[in-house]
């Protein structure tokens, strides 16, 4: 069942009471408009705060500007909301995944929101204050919880930490694939190609040009360079003028 199948059981109009308001956690107070705060505050009963970066190469100037102070600037609002009973932050099960054991409590981190928001851009990008998160994701994610810590004894706030449910689905397609492949994937075979080798002397050079099937001259590494962009271009319709960067960058 659909999750608002019920609601529209029993509150057929409940789309009539939909209001969208335009924001931005990218932006200064949420890039909301002059007067967008005001109806916040006065009607607002509960808030489910999803809205983040969730690139793992995003730069950690930016998922600090978008988790980190975005957070911090819902947490504001709704420090000021009149009829607020509820908030539920949706963080992430990996915002800790240095630890092999992790519980439901909250956990140090090497720096604060504060301090990482006041280092300036230059100073994060030669810091190495990952430390043992595999991107700034789970870091800014992990730093995120332990600044609601603030608004603990001021807001009704709770933190859900989510897996990649859509994984699961992937997940269970590969492990399906795998069976399948098992019998081709796990065992080694030497194959006899003498026939096809005395096939290829017995054609003359213009057979040969012509019906050129022999990989004594092939080029490996021409084909594979070529198979690369073929793959980006016509199955990820990605778009080959950042190649030299995405070299650059795969390199480091």
């Amino acid at each position: 069942m659909n999750i608002f199948d019920r609601l529209r059981i029993e509150k057929p109009d409940f789309v009539t009471k939909i209001k969208i308001i335009d924001g931005d956690l990218d932006q200064s107070l949420l890039g909301l408009s002059s007067d967008d705060p005001g109806w916040l505050i006065e009607n607002v009963n509960f808030i489910f705060h999803c809205a983040a970066t969730v690139r793992f190469n995003e730069t950690l100037h930016t998922a600090t500007k978008i988790n980190i102070q975005g957070t911090n600037d819902i947490l504001d609002l709704a420090s000021m909301m009149k009829n607020l009973k509820g908030i539920v932050h949706v963080s992430t099960a990996y915002s800790h995944c240095p630890r092999n054991i992790i519980r439901e409590e909250f956990y140090p981190t090497p720096i604060t929101a504060k301090e990482l928001k006041n280092m300036s851009i230059d100073e994060i990008s030669r810091a190495n204050i990952l430390e043992n998160w595999p991107n700034t994701y789970t870091f800014t994610k992990a730093i995120t919880e332990n600044m609601i810590l603030n608004y603990d004894n001021q807001l009704p706030i709770s933190i859900f930490r989510p897996s990649i449910s859509k994984m699961l689905k992937i997940y269970s397609k590969t492990e399906n694939t795998s069976d399948l492949l098992k019998e081709f994937t796990t065992r080694e075979w030497s194959f006899d190609n003498e026939n096809t080798k005395k096939l290829w002397l017995s054609l003359s050079k213009e057979d040969r040009n012509m019906f050129w099937f022999s990989l004594e001259k092939f080029d490996w590494k021409d084909y594979l360079n070529i198979y690369y962009f073929g793959i980006r271009k016509h199955i990820l319709h990605e778009d080959l003028s950042n190649t030299k960067k995405a070299v650059l960058k795969n390199r480091k």
